[in-house]
C-alpha cells in the first residue's frame, strides 16, 4: 500500500504542474520550505514515479547539472512535442 503524500509533496506537484518544471531551489522558494527537506522529497516522488527530471541544465562553473523536476505525466507529452517539433525542421 502506498503511502499518502504530505503537503510537502503536495505543494510541490502544484507548483510544477502550474508552473512548469523547476529546480529544488525554486520549488523551496515558492512553497516556503527548507532546500533539504524538498530535495528528499523530489528524490522519493522521483522514485515513486509521480515526479521526473523534465531536463539537466549545465551551469557554468558547477560541477553537476540541475535537475529540473516536473510531474512524470506532463514530462512525457512535452519530450514527444519537442521531438516532434525536431523532426519538422
Amino acid at each position: 500500500m502506498a503511502r499518502k503524500l504530505g503537503p510537502v509533496a503536495l505543494a510541490i506537484l502544484q507548483v510544477v504542474r502550474s508552473e512548469g518544471p523547476m529546480a529544488v531551489r525554486d520549488l523551496a522558494q515558492r512553497i516556503g520550505a527548507p532546500a533539504r527537506t524538498v530535495e528528499f522529497t523530489c528524490s522519493r516522488l522521483k522514485v515513486a514515479g509521480t515526479l521526473q527530471v523534465a531536463c539537466l541544465r549545465r551551469l557554468p562553473r558547477a560541477r553537476k547539472p540541475l535537475a529540473l523536476y516536473a510531474p512524470a505525466d506532463a514530462t512525457a507529452a512535452t519530450i514527444g512535442f519537442v521531438d516532434l517539433l525536431q523532426a519538422w525542421r
